[in-house]
């Protein structure tokens, strides 16, 4: 395998890679590393779930200092990016999202605004964490203009990555509070999306 890659034969070292995970099932300890550092994190996440080798830190030096410098956790940005593409940065989604932080066109062009920039291109790792990381921030800025501190204002925002700012400021007014939204929303995907966010978030807090 080494000498695969070595030898610039990445997608064939890949195939190795399946094929050895298909033989010997039960070594996926050891296989689970050699996907990630072949960029296979969906079939590694895959491979290892529900332990802690799940949670790889991929991307790690663009995720801790795009979220550094948008003053946010960056486990928070890990835990979203394993919930959104299982850091594929290829990912497509069946409504249109693109890439390693899903970003639908209308709103990769309103975060490229944001930062007084043209769009950059959405399948460009660096560019979907740096866009992830400064979306988040406005967001978590929103949710704070709405009164929310602490867990609210980082459900809030979660659940307005998933489902719209507008969407989700209406249905806090409506219901009269964030978590009386959250149980009674009559959508389940942002119910799910958040749950599923702030549990990879637990689990990135807890894994060296």
């Amino acid at each position: 395998m080494e000498a695969l890659l070595q030898g610039g034969q990445e997608a064939w070292a890949r195939g190795e890679a399946r094929y050895l995970l298909w033989r010997r099932p039960e070594a996926w300890p050891g296989l689970v590393p050699l996907f990630y550092r072949l960029g296979m994190y969906r079939e590694g996440i895959r491979a290892a779930w529900p332990t802690a080798l799940a949670y790889p830190r991929a991307y790690r030096a663009w995720v801790e200092g795009y979220a550094q410098g948008e003053g946010l956790d960056p486990n928070l940005l890990f835990a979203l990016l394993h919930v959104e593409s299982r850091f594929d940065p290829r990912a497509v989604s069946p409504t249109g999202a693109l890439g390693l932080a899903q970003f639908l066109r209308s709103t990769w062009a309103d975060v490229a605004r944001m930062l007084g920039e043209p769009p950059a291109d959405p399948f460009d790792p660096e560019s979907a964490i740096r866009y992830a990381a400064r979306y988040l921030r406005w967001l978590m800025e929103r949710c704070q203009a709405l009164g929310l501190e602490g867990v609210e204002r980082l459900a809030c925002a979660v659940t307005a990555y998933n489902g719209g700012i507008g969407y989700t400021s209406r249905g806090i007014a409506r219901e009269g509070s964030l978590w009386a939204f959250l149980r009674f929303q009559e959508r389940d995907e942002p119910r799910e999306y958040v749950s599923k966010v702030l549990s990879a978030y637990a689990a990135y807090q807890a894994i060296p």
